[in-house]
């Protein structure tokens, strides 16, 4: 029983200890609670108002039946790995895309009519659902070396089958189109180069232990098939 007493109270103890990226990660992130930092992701006139987020503030695009965009540009995100994660609201009857773009290509994620898709092949596939004025977790996870990419709601890996040639991610676009009206809100957006995080605790011997963490955002590597499904990267 003690021994079991101690098992958990390192457990416990790890758990709070904070995420940290490794060494060689390139990290960028908003979580928007100040106006410094929404004119540091969008730009100093972008159509973006600051709304209540998924925790604290959050920005609102609202398209009000005109195509509305807002992007977070002049981004290097490496010749690896990446995945770029946020909190997603969206609300209207109008259709929402999340465009990466790349030197050789874009992947395009469109949310519509209650479904999350990806475009390829000269059409959209659904790849999910997602509930109307409620907050989603939404994850493109890449692998630029391999040209693949795989897509995640709330966690929920969809399809790690997707393979586009896109090269190094310069922007990230967030459109609302035309002829509809719809809002789509945004907050903690995370983009990272590497595919998993660590925590990193210290031992009562001095050692330092590693252990990686299965969250919806720390996705550890793994062996992608050798045929996929094919993107297009216009």
């Amino acid at each position: 029983m003690k021994k079991l007493k101690i098992i958990i109270a390192f457990l416990m103890t790890v758990m709070m200890l904070p995420v940290v990226p490794y060494a060689d990660d390139t990290v960028i992130s908003y979580d928007f609670e100040s106006q410094e930092q929404i004119k540091n992701a969008f730009g100093e006139n972008a159509p973006v108002t600051v709304s209540q987020g998924y925790s604290g503030n959050g920005v609102s695009l609202k398209n009000n039946g005109k195509k509305a965009e807002a992007v977070i540009g002049n981004l290097k995100i490496g010749s690896n790995a990446a995945y770029i994660a946020q909190k997603l609201k969206f609300s209207g009857s109008a259709s929402a895309e999340i465009t990466l773009s790349g030197k050789d290509g874009v992947i395009r994620i469109g949310i519509s009519d209650g479904n999350v898709y990806v475009y390829g092949a000269g059409e959209w596939k659904a790849l999910s659902q997602y509930n109307e004025n409620t907050w989603f977790d939404l994850t493109v996870r890449t692998d630029l070396s391999k040209g693949s990419f795989s897509v995640y709601v709330d966690g929920m890996q969809l399809s790690n089958n997707f393979w586009t040639s896109i090269g190094e991610i310069t922007s990230v676009t967030y459109t609302i189109n035309e002829g509809k009206e719809g809002e789509l809100c945004i907050d903690d957006i995370y983009i990272n180069t590497n595919m998993q995080l660590r925590r990193v605790a210290t031992t009562s011997s001095g050692n330092v232990t590693v252990s990686t963490v299965p969250e919806a955002r720390d996705f550890v590597p793994y062996e992608l098939p050798e045929k996929g499904i094919e993107i297009s990267a216009r």
